[in-house]
């Protein structure tokens, strides 16, 4: 029963968590989200020059802690390759329903960001990039350019995990990062 998003999505120039954040989805793509809880941030988040996540918990309207009836599938974001196609989905700000853009994996850098072709729109942070099996790989993050976005940042998955919860729950092998020998 944890929800991850963008840190920057949640915290405000002061870097205090927005007191009025929630989730919201609805199970048809084409209508406004119908369903929603509130976000309080756990202890599980870092908002720097190398990540920008946070885990947060969410509850109903009682402020009971809300399970969810899915889940996500976690992809293995480091034997993503290049070219492998994408696709990102999110709420953008232009829009009150569901959006998903399609791209390749553009490149690389470091074991914490994947580059990508795909669209990624502003309010598209905090919202799911997910393999062609529809699993979960990282976070859409960051965008080069305003106007006419050339390239997006995907925060990897497995880099979360690690610094999160350590190293035991994102079991990484760096020798094939990033390649198909880590499948």
């Amino acid at each position: 029963s944890l929800v991850i998003t963008n840190a920057h999505v949640v915290v405000d120039e002061e870097g205090y968590y927005y007191n009025w954040c929630y989730a919201a989805w609805t199970d048809v793509a084409y209508a406004e989200p119908d369903q929603w809880v509130w976000l309080e941030p756990s202890e599980y988040g870092r908002y720097d020059d190398s990540f920008d996540y946070v885990f947060m918990y969410p509850s109903d309207d009682e402020g009971n802690l809300y399970e969810f009836d899915s889940y996500a599938v976690l992809a293995n974001s480091d034997s993503m390759t290049l070219s492998e196609e994408i696709s990102i989905i999110g709420y953008p700000t232009t829009s009150s329903t569901i959006t998903v853009t399609d791209g390749t994996i553009s490149g690389f850098e470091f074991s914490n960001w994947i580059k990508t072709d795909a669209r990624i729109d502003a309010g598209n942070s905090g919202g799911g990039a997910f393999d062609v099996a529809g699993n979960l790989f990282g976070i859409p993050s960051a965008v080069s350019g305003y106007y006419s976005v050339t390239l997006g940042w995907i925060q990897n998955i497995n880099s979360i995990l690690e610094d999160a919860f350590g190293a035991e729950i994102a079991v990484r092998d760096y020798e094939t990062l990033y390649s198909t020998e880590n499948i």
